[in-house]
Formats: C-alpha cells, structure tokens, sequence
C-alpha cells in the first residue's frame, strides 16, 4: 500500500490493520529464497515473513510458492 494512501483505504476498510514494517528490506534474506521465488516476488515474501503477515495478492502462482514461507491469499 501506498502510505499516502494509507487513510483512505483504512477508512474504507476498518477490518485492516496497518503495521509499519521496517525501513530497510533484508536483502540478504531473498537470495535464500531463490529455490522457489524469482527475487522480484522474494522481495513481497520478504516483509510478508519478517512482520508474520499475510501476503495478498492477485498472483495464484505467487501465493501457492510464497506459502512456504509465509502465509499468502489469493484476493
């Protein structure tokens, strides 16, 4: 999500919760990921992992390899 835009989608969600996750993406953690992640869907794992977070995505072929990692939905 977009922070900017953070207010209007909570507004018009009240079921999410928004979390601030770190400024910095551990890069070092994608290259482990790359047996099943190209590095470009590691890098939505990545955070999706650290904070313990549910992955949403449109992605089906990303969510069923992220599921390994972290938890994913297909929305």
């Amino acid at each position: 999500m977009i922070v900017a835009d953070a207010p209007t989608t909570l507004e018009d969600h009240p079921e999410l919760t928004m979390v601030r996750g770190p400024d910095q993406l551990p890069v070092t953690r994608i290259r482990p990921l790359r047996e099943g992640l190209s590095a470009n869907d590691a890098a939505y794992v990545v955070p999706a992992e650290a904070l313990n977070a549910t992955l949403l995505t449109s992605d089906r072929r990303l969510a069923s390899a992220a599921a390994r990692w972290a938890d994913a939905e297909t929305v």
